[in-house]
């Protein structure tokens, strides 16, 4: 006690108390401390364990609210605030914290949206680097344009020597050509276009000039054929690129890829920010190479657009209906309810009657709990055999973490990984130099996602080296561990190596011995590209299944009394085992603050999932939007949340057609004069003009789609006030 802070010796009395009492004041005094001590995530978990005891507490919401925005979960911190100010209206404290987190995301608002929207390039974020195994299907590829489509990949136009008047009796019609096909007489373009080659048969462009007007006479196949016989050296930037494009069109994806390569990399230095048809087409024939297998099944497809990766209705979707489901392929259980038992390895929820009913357990009347013990499902653990420190629902589940990712972390085969599940136990923190524990983990997820992550990648590439009979991994071994993480973004500004230091350091240590002689090197530029990756694309989930609904289908067969009495102790909702997912395709779903689906708690191939949910008719070719926070809020503030939060800019309907205030014009953002106000729509009352005019072409342009959304939202608001 001698090295101890005054603080911290208050937060040991406090502790003390608590052991004796588990009062709702008690718990909001400790949070208070732990906040003074800056020690956020147990201040956060304190002031939870308060509102369990009474979810009304004033006091409880408010230093929930405080610990959450130290540790940027600005969406729970808006909630504990929001909920706060409906309990207590008047409190100025509440006021106050709301206009500090406002602040804190509307910092550097107006300078940095701008910059940031013209900044965002989604290309820039996806390689086009060869997959594992590409060469056999490029080969394959090669094979059916030959035997399908009668095109030989290896045969080029022979050079010849043309004397220089045939030459130029070539080039004059060869422009004869060129000037029939702009005027729209493709016909006559391409009879013209014949002659000048029958003339000029080693011109490469004028067997390109035919190659596109073929091309746009849909001949694909004598398009091709012509782009091929091309010798490589003389293929400019735009044959490589019309090749891809009519590759695609034959369903030969690896080939039109390497055509989309080969002009990509012709683009000159200065031009690859403005040029970006070829390398968007890449990606497109590539997003419709991976997704292409996941979608079979589905009325959606996924296609690449300015913004990266989305998600399309190839048929028309009904409110209510499943647009698709979709398994992670990481999970990591959430910190704040790791005391709740559940899989490490699908996420099945594993909870007790104990968990259950909680402090009303030891109440129950005593002829019940040995009926519930009796009939509530078997959730006995299964611990990994030789650590105990990962907990299974089934063996399945056990072999599979093991095969997955497990033989890399167990602290039995890596001592460094003990470090992490005790960071993972304390949600979170670490003791720092004087034993005192401290936040070393800033993400709002667990750590075990990214160490899984790179687990996996490592357990993958040593069964890939094995089965090749190689000592250590090869570039393709490696390669081909990292396929599944390929299909999701990384984009992040902070760095952070330099938020959690400890960590990074943690897990250099960790992945430095994995076995076999093997090691993955986790520099800064991997650490910050993993952990972003992880936090552009995870989802909350929970099984949707839980022990508790398992036991309420059993009652109804119960042929005993207790079978009824049971029901009136039995809570409403079960505490919820919650994970933070990787889920592949989920992850191509884009952010609208008009979203059309929303993501549900689901269970898909025995396992828990997500089923994103259709909330209003969408049409073919409509893109799906979700919604990635509170929508509800000003339109400057979701922006300024999403920027903070997700690191981009909305840029949905209703964040173009939505204003801010009465003090600018929503359409041409005039200001108004000091000490007027422009007119609002009389529907929405979200959009303000300076003049007729602006509000006519607003309307057009957009308000109209979103104006009945808004109406909705405000009538909901004033009904739910006058209830």
């Amino acid at each position: 006690m001698e090295n101890l802070t005054e603080t911290e010796k208050e937060i040991v009395a406090v502790t003390a108390l608590l052991d004796i009492e588990k009062s709702e004041d008690n718990y909001v005094d400790r949070s208070k401390l732990f906040y003074k001590s800056q020690l956020y995530r147990q201040a956060l978990d304190d002031a939870k364990s308060a509102l369990e005891i009474n979810p009304k507490s004033s006091n409880a919401l408010i230093a929930a609210g405080k610990s959450a925005l130290k540790l940027q979960s600005f969406m729970e911190s808006f909630e504990f605030y929001k909920e706060a100010l409906v309990q207590d209206p008047k409190n100025s404290e509440i006021a106050e914290d709301l206009r500090n987190l406002q602040n804190v995301l509307l910092s550097d608002y107006e300078r940095d949206s701008e910059l940031a929207e013209r900044e965002y390039n989604a290309v820039e974020l996806c390689s086009q680097d060869v997959y594992p195994g590409d060469n056999e299907l490029f080969k394959l590829e090669v094979e059916i344009l030959l035997k399908k489509h009668k095109i030989d990949a290896t045969k080029y136009i022979a050079p010849a020597q043309i004397d220089m008047k045939t030459r130029k009796d070539a080039a004059s019609i060869a422009v004869m050509a060129y000037n029939s096909r702009e005027d729209g007489r493709l016909q006559e373009a391409l009879e013209c276009i014949q002659v000048a080659i029958r003339k000029d048969g080693t011109n490469a462009r004028m067997i390109q000039i035919r190659a596109e007007i073929f091309w746009e006479l849909g001949e694909h196949v004598n398009a091709l054929r012509d782009l091929m016989s091309i010798p490589k050296p003389h293929r400019i930037a735009e044959v490589w690129k019309l090749g891809g494009k009519i590759l695609s069109k034959l369903d030969l994806p690896v080939m039109a890829e390497f055509w989309f390569r080969k002009a990509t990399a012709l683009i000159p230095e200065k031009e690859r920010k403005k040029d970006l048809e070829a390398p968007t087409l890449f990606q497109k024939v590539r997003v419709k190479r991976i997704y292409g297998p996941l979608t079979v099944d589905y009325p959606v497809k996924v296609d690449f657009t300015d913004y990266g990766r989305a998600v399309y209705a190839t048929d028309t979707l009904e409110p209510g209906e499943d647009a698709f489901d979709d398994i992670p392929v990481i999970i990591g259980q959430l910190l704040h309810c790791i005391d709740l038992p559940g899989c490490d390895h699908c996420g099945n929820s594993m909870i007790t009657p104990s968990h259950y009913f909680g402090d009303n357990w030891k109440t129950l009347p005593s002829h019940l709990r040995p009926f519930v013990e009796e009939h509530w499902p078997d959730v006995t653990p299964l611990y990994c055999r030789f650590c105990r420190r990962e907990k299974y629902c089934s063996a399945t589940c056990q072999a599979g973490a093991w095969d997955r990712y497990h033989q890399i972390l167990c602290p039995s085969v890596n001592s460094a990984s003990n470090e992490l599940y005790d960071i993972i136990e304390h949600k979170g923190q670490a003791k720092n130099e004087r034993g005192v524990y401290k936040d070393i983990w800033a993400g709002q997820y667990s750590p075990i996602i990214l160490a899984k992550l790179w687990a996996s990648i490592v357990a993958e590439a040593k069964r890939q080296m094995k089965q090749a009979g190689l000592t250590s991994p090869s570039c393709e071994n490696w390669a081909y561990a990292k396929m599944p993480f390929r299909k999701f973004i990384s984009f992040g500004r902070e760095s952070a190596v330099k938020r959690m230091p400890e960590i990074f350091k943690l897990v250099q240590k960790i992945f430095t011995d994995c076995g076999d002689g093997i090691s993955y090197t986790i520099n800064e530029a991997e650490f910050e590209a993993r952990y972003f990756q992880a936090t552009c694309n995870l989802q909350a989930f929970s099984s949707s299944i839980t022990p508790k609904h398992k036991f309420m289908e059993k009652l109804p067969n119960i042929q005993d009394l207790r079978s009824l009495q049971i029901l009136k102790f039995l809570e409403e909702k079960p505490p919820m085992v919650s994970y933070a997912g990787m889920f592949p395709l989920h992850a191509c779903l884009n952010h609208a603050c008009d979203n059309n689906v929303e993501v549900m708690d689901g269970f898909a191939e025995g396992k828990p999932a997500v089923h994103v949910r259709v909330k209003r008719d969408i049409k073919p070719g409509e893109e799906l939007f979700t919604t990635y926070i509170d929508t509800s809020m000003p339109r400057r503030l979701r922006r300024a949340w999403l920027y903070k939060s997700f690191n981009f800019w909305c840029l949905c309907k209703r964040c173009q057609f939505e204003g801010d205030d009465n003090t600018s014009c929503t359409q041409c953002k005039k200001v108004a004069s000091e000490g007027k106000k422009f007119p609002g729509c009389s529907k929405c009352k979200k959009a303000w003009y300076c003049s007729t005019k602006c509000q006519k072409t607003a309307w057009v342009k957009g308000h109209k789609d979103i104006c009945s959304l808004l109406h909705s939202s405000v009538q909901a608001q004033v009904s739910e006030k006058a209830m």
